[in-house]
């Protein structure tokens, strides 16, 4: 008579059904669309699923965790967590300055005496808001351990490069007279790239 060892982390990390992984597809873009979303038209959005490979997806998910963790942790530290979609429809859209992804930018960064034109677009856009209506504002950049830290030609990504541009972003807005205040601060870790504005 055989018997079955006991489950234990490994065996149950093992059974564990893979993650479910849903995609917006032309008949929910139509939906979409009908009930006045903006953004949603143009695209082709069987074969843009059927192009997004391995990288791409495990990216995604690695968003969503970030945003799902970050959402979680303000909310059970008192705070009130609000998505891109959140700030557009607060501020960004009530202004009429909605246009394409409100989060995308442009930045000069000098570099060994060259110029480079630098387009930002932040993986994740959200705010933190205290009960006291306090609010300060995070980019995030994903990476998977798939950047390198830097490299010889400045023309190509690096995190080097995303850090720099986002302190000469930081440097553009806290000297422009309609900033508002705003500022920003950046931060590495072994995976993941954070640059907040307030």
């Amino acid at each position: 008579m055989s018997t079955v060892p006991a489950p234990n982390s490994t065996t149950i990390r093992q059974r564990a059904p893979p993650p479910m992984v849903y995609a917006l597809a032309d008949r929910g873009a139509q939906l979409l669309r009908e009930r006045g979303e903006i953004g949603l038209s143009g695209i082709d959005w069987g074969r843009k699923n059927l192009e997004a490979g391995r990288p791409f997806i495990e990216h995604q998910l690695e968003i969503a965790d970030f945003e799902v963790a970050a959402q979680l942790s303000a909310e059970r530290s008192g705070y009130h967590y609000a998505n891109a979609e959140d700030i557009v429809s607060k501020s960004l859209a009530a202004a009429g300055l909605y246009r394409g992804n409100p989060f995308a930018f442009g930045v000069t960064v000098s570099h060994q005496g060259a110029r480079h034109e630098i387009g930002l677009v932040p993986d994740i856009a959200f705010a933190i808001e205290s009960k006291k209506g306090a609010q300060r504002n995070f980019f995030v950049e994903i990476d998977r351990g798939t950047m390198p830290i830097t490299r010889a030609d400045f023309s190509q990504t690096s995190i080097e490069r995303k850090l720099r541009s986002y302190l000469s972003a930081n440097h553009s807005h806290s000297s422009s007279e309609d900033s508002a205040g705003s500022s920003f601060a950046s931060c590495s870790s072994q995976a993941t790239t954070v640059a907040s504005g307030r």
